[in-house]
């Protein structure tokens, strides 16, 4: 069973863990602006030396494996929405590094993204790229899709976003919309800054083809949630 000790966010020192266990908020009211001051506080540290240390061994690493990894930095556009589906004590959930409290992609979230591309548009020997970087049923595919790790930054990752249902009687089915609803504020934490984007490829010649397909889905189909509203589109 979880259990929450209320903490001020002023002495936390880790996003994830604070979200997770100390945030004390039970109201949607309260829990924005707990959320804000998850969102606006310095005593987080993102770019701290030790997080700065591992994304260095991080990326040294890949960027020293050959023709057959693909190592990307892409900066958000907007924001990104990653993880609010995630379990959490708040409305919505976010994606951090289980270590560092960072942001984090998951490499699942990544593949299946440039999947769903890779359908919408005529790329070139797009069925053996179907199976052989996504995998079918009984194939997992010979790809690997790394985590995608935030750049280290002065700027902070994080902004508070809002949803503001009118009609959720309506939206849930159980009546008709009404000028008397009452809106009620859903508050969520949303994501900005460069990330690095790896994927080892099974030749160098897919590799080329993944990076081209990791591009186009970062610049035109987006990660994350509430894409059509424009949240999740990179700059390569």
């Amino acid at each position: 069973m979880s259990v929450r000790i209320p903490v001020p966010v002023a002495q936390a020192r880790h996003a994830g863990l604070y979200l997770d266990k100390f945030i004390a908020a039970d109201k949607q009211k309260e829990q924005g602006a707990e959320l804000a001051a998850v969102a606006s506080s310095s005593g987080f540290p993102w770019n701290s030396l030790v997080y700065r240390r591992a994304f260095a061994r991080w990326e040294h690493y890949w960027k020293n494996q050959g023709g057959r990894t693909v190592c990307l930095r892409a900066t958000v556009r907007t924001r990104l929405a990653i993880g609010l589906g995630a379990e959490s004590v708040t409305e919505n959930g976010l994606r951090l590094h289980f270590t560092y409290g960072t942001p984090l992609i998951p490499g699942s979230a990544i593949k299946g993204a440039m999947c769903a591309r890779l359908r919408d548009v005529n790329f070139p020997e797009r069925e053996d790229a179907q199976k052989l970087l996504f995998g079918e049923p009984d194939f997992a595919g010979d790809a690997l899709y790394a985590d995608a790790w935030w750049v280290p930054s002065a700027a902070k990752p994080l902004s508070l976003d809002v949803l503001t249902p009118h009609h959720q009687q309506y939206q849930a089915r159980l009546g008709p919309p009404t000028d008397f609803d009452e809106p009620v504020p859903v508050h969520f934490l949303t994501v900005r800054g460069t990330f690095l984007f790896v994927i080892e490829a099974p030749t160098q010649a897919w590799a080329d083809f993944a990076r081209d397909l990791l591009k186009d889905t970062l610049q035109n189909h987006g990660l994350g949630a509430k894409r059509n509203a424009g949240y999740g589109l990179f700059q390569v």
